[in-house]
């Protein structure tokens, strides 16, 4: 009997040496994945953040300018539509109105806060002189803003300044600023 000898020189791969490579490529990219989408994540939530810092920065700072040039408050108007001017009491702002003195070119000023359909936050809005509302819009993302007079057993109206913090939320962020402005064109009567 004549056996001849097989030769065992494949040059593949076996299924199993397949599957092993197939489910470690697998395991690499999904941690790859994993990673990216956390980073996306985190980068979305820091965005979302700083949005909120620029708003609430350049709307605190834009209201500064119109409290320097002003004289004063004339109205308050609270959230739920009382009016608050002639009260001490720390408020949440529906609208509120500043005076000029009589010989400045723009009167007032007027800020009053919107709400679209829908939407979870309010958009704040300016009008300038005699005005009843604001129709140039100067911010959004506002969850509220608080108002307390400065001294505060002051009223509005009778206040040498205001303390002034607007709230802002953006999906799931919150942020807030806060600053204190005095009426440097108030005239006072000791």
């Amino acid at each position: 009997m004549n056996v001849k000898s097989f030769k065992t020189d494949f040059k593949g791969y076996t299924v199993i040496e397949l599957m092993v490579t197939i489910s470690i490529l697998g395991m690499l990219i999904t941690t790859i994945m994993t990673s990216f989408i956390s980073k996306m994540n985190i980068c979305g939530r820091v965005d979302r953040e700083v949005e909120l810092q620029q708003q609430g920065l350049f709307m605190l700072c834009f209201i500064e300018e119109k409290i320097i040039e002003s004289k004063g408050i004339t109205y308050v108007e609270d959230v739920s539509g009382k009016l608050m001017h002639h009260t001490n009491k720390k408020v949440k702002i529906k609208k509120i109105k500043f005076e000029n003195n009589e010989n400045s070119v723009i009167k007032g000023y007027v800020f009053n806060l919107t709400k679209k359909t829908g939407a979870n936050y309010y958009n704040l809005l300016y009008g300038k002189d005699s005005s009843n509302t604001g129709t140039v819009e100067v911010g959004n993302f506002i969850e509220n803003i608080e108002l307390e007079p400065i001294p505060s057993d002051h009223s509005f109206v009778d206040s040498k300044g205001i303390v002034l913090r607007i709230s802002l939320i953006y999906k799931e962020n919150r942020f807030c600023v806060e600053n204190s402005f005095c009426f440097r064109n108030k005239i006072w009567e000791e």
